[in-house]
């Protein structure tokens, strides 16, 4: 019985990647999440989702499980399905949030991508987490760096504007 219902996903994820046309450029899109895991009750997994984008066109092509987040992890999770389905001469970008794993000049995920495949992608980081590093630089310009959530200016103001219990 489990061999019977197994056969199914596979023959439609061929299916899929036999059918699959795209005209025009591709752009790749990643990001990793932390879910519950499938099997195994409630532990936790670090899950890839890859998607790729063209001209009135989206399809998501994989969502590999990886060890830890890492920019080598990443770049292995995004390169594999490109090289399977066919299409890594097709992508000419690449989306993604800007967490240090994915922007590292050396060991980040677009760096690796592109030396996996050879060749250079356009970077669209996501506007915002761009945004929310730069607030974060001009923070620490303004206040200094924070060693955690209780910045000490704003610990201060919040005592002097507590009111009185009554």
């Amino acid at each position: 019985m489990h061999r019977s219902r197994s056969h199914p996903p596979y023959e439609a994820a061929s299916h899929a990647r036999a059918t699959f046309v795209s005209s025009g450029p591709l752009v790749i899109h990643f990001d990793g999440k932390l879910l519950s895991a499938i099997v195994w009750g409630p532990r936790k997994e670090n899950r890839v989702a890859i998607i790729v984008t063209g001209h009135e066109m989206e399809k998501l092509i994989a969502i590999p499980k990886v060890e830890k987040g890492t920019g080598e992890e990443v770049a292995k999770a995004a390169s594999a399905p490109l090289l399977e389905w066919d299409i890594s001469d097709k992508v000419v970008a690449m989306s993604f949030d800007t967490t240090a794993a994915n922007t590292g000049r050396k060991k980040g995920a677009c760096a690796l991508l592109q030396q996996k495949l050879g060749k250079d992608f356009l970077w669209l980081a996501c506007h915002h987490h761009f945004h929310e590093v730069l607030c974060d630089d001009m923070f620490k310009a303004l206040f200094g760096k924070s060693s955690g959530q209780n910045v000490e200016l704003f610990r201060r103001k919040r005592q002097l504007t507590r009111r009185p219990r009554r």
